[in-house]
């Protein structure tokens, strides 16, 4: 249960024409950037694991309320595993946090509340479960015995945390939150200045100001357009009557303004990374006029444009939600793959319908995910064919590639946005299920044809 609202919060609330929950929400993660650079500045561990703990937790307080005691039982059942049987530590984050976070999302019809701009806990939640998996995971990799990825070499962890410095890594810098996930040994090394951080941690004001201004541009866009552009739009009678192409059209638009709402978090919850330090990921090989190029990575949790102009599924699903989509690399895909072996189609598959879980039981999420599951397929049945063709071909297919990338995820994140089995097939069928038909049929093509080598090397 949320704070009650003060008079001034409903006021301003009702002129932004956004929900109490809304409105706390976007103040903690505006507030998470001049905390970070705080925590920049303590030197000592402990300090900085109190910081950490203190400062994050009543940065989610402050929108999710005693929602946030949900966070206690998954976390202390967490530790104790990693502490008494690291070796079945990985399961009990799977058979407890997973089952909880499911209870959450039934409890609080968490779906149709986000719709109707109500936000609780479960949204934090969903990010601490990730923190948890990998954490116990890391943990018993460390003391399996089995033979480990090179990943999993630099990730494992030897000594099972404190419960401070677990509580820490959780709650840091309101990444529960927005995200986006990173592992506890980057945290650590943070902490410790190690690893990237050995010498010192770089400030650079582009690195904050960048996302920041990006952020707030994005969260104006989404304001003005959100009132118009809504799952809502489906059951009106301009979507209805208009024809196919003004139909496609609107749901592409619909989808451009629902990804905003994303693109603003992310590049806030990116800004605060940044600030405090955590976001900077080293210096590659090479310099930028004859001083060392320091990147910002770690932070970032999307490539808007190269989300945007895709040319393949492939490739949104690289640059969309990218700590969500390392952690499912590795902790479901890799994992779900013998050693030695290819991934199948069925790894795939089973990735993204723990991906359409974590999100809820609402059918919606899970035929989205089936959706990308397939179109990630057909993306690389194209590819494989286009490789044959001249590098001028290849280059003048981009374009119709990626209105055809554009176009199918607009359509498949239409049941990410309505969510009701019934209502998700009746949008499709308005579409006349034409991006699903042309995906079954690339992939039957792509079984009957026969293997191509490529004529030239594709960028």
């Amino acid at each position: 249960m949320a704070l009650a609202p003060f008079v001034w919060e409903q006021s301003l609330s009702s002129s932004l024409g956004i929900t109490v929950s809304q409105q706390r929400f976007v103040l903690a993660l505006f507030a998470s950037i001049p905390l970070g650079s705080v925590q920049r500045l303590i030197k000592s561990p402990t300090g900085q694991h109190l910081y950490a703990s203190i400062v994050g937790f009543f940065l989610v307080f402050l929108p999710f309320g005693s929602g946030c005691w949900h966070a206690i039982i998954p976390s202390l059942a967490t530790y104790l595993c990693m502490k008494f049987c690291p070796q079945r530590s990985a399961l009990v984050g799977w058979v407890i946090t997973f089952p909880y976070l499911l209870v959450l999302h039934v409890a609080n019809a968490s779906g149709a509340s986000w719709q109707e701009g109500q936000m609780d806990f479960t949204g934090a939640q969903m990010l601490l479960v990730l923190k948890l998996i990998s954490v116990a995971h890391c943990c018993q990799d460390a003391h399996s015995g089995k033979v480990l990825n090179e990943y999993q070499k630099a990730k494992a962890i030897y000594r099972c945390p404190t419960l401070l410095e677990l509580a820490a890594y959780l709650f840091c810098n309101g990444t529960l939150l927005a995200g986006p996930h990173f592992e506890f040994k980057d945290y650590m090394d943070y902490v410790h200045r190690e690893g990237v951080w050995k010498h010192s941690i770089p400030f650079s004001i582009v690195s904050v100001l960048q996302p920041f201004v990006q952020g707030v541009m994005l969260m104006g866009a989404y304001v003005y357009l959100s009132p118009i552009y809504q799952f809502r739009v489906y059951n009106t009678a301009a979507f209805l009557n208009a024809g196919l192409l003004s139909r496609y059209g609107q749901n592409w638009i619909l989808a451009i303004t629902a990804r905003m709402r994303y693109y603003f978090v992310w590049s806030i919850a990116e800004a605060g990374m940044n600030a405090s330090g955590l976001g900077y990921s080293g210096v590659p090989e090479g310099k930028k006029n004859g001083e060392p190029n320091h990147e910002w990575m770690r932070g970032q949790n999307v490539r808007i444009l190269r989300v945007e102009m895709a040319d393949s599924f492939t490739l949104v699903a690289t640059h969309w939600n990218i700590g969500t989509g390392n952690f499912l690399r590795r902790y479901v895909y890799d994992r779900l793959t013998p050693p030695g072996k290819k991934p199948a189609f069925t790894t795939l598959l089973m990735t993204q319908l723990v991906s359409g879980v974590w999100h809820g039981l609402y059918p919606g999420y899970w035929l989205f995910f089936i959706t990308t599951a397939i179109c990630v397929n057909t993306a690389r049945v194209i590819h494989r064919q286009v490789r044959t063709f001249s590098p001028m071909i290849q280059n003048i297919m981009v374009v119709p590639k990626t209105l055809f990338t554009s176009i199918t995820l607009a359509y498949a994140a239409a049941s990410f946005e309505v969510l009701e089995l019934r209502g998700c097939f009746n949008v499709w069928s308005n579409m006349y299920f034409i991006p699903h038909i042309i995906c079954v049929v690339i992939l039957v093509a792509g079984q009957l044809l026969p293997a191509s080598k490529p004529k030239a090397k594709s960028q």
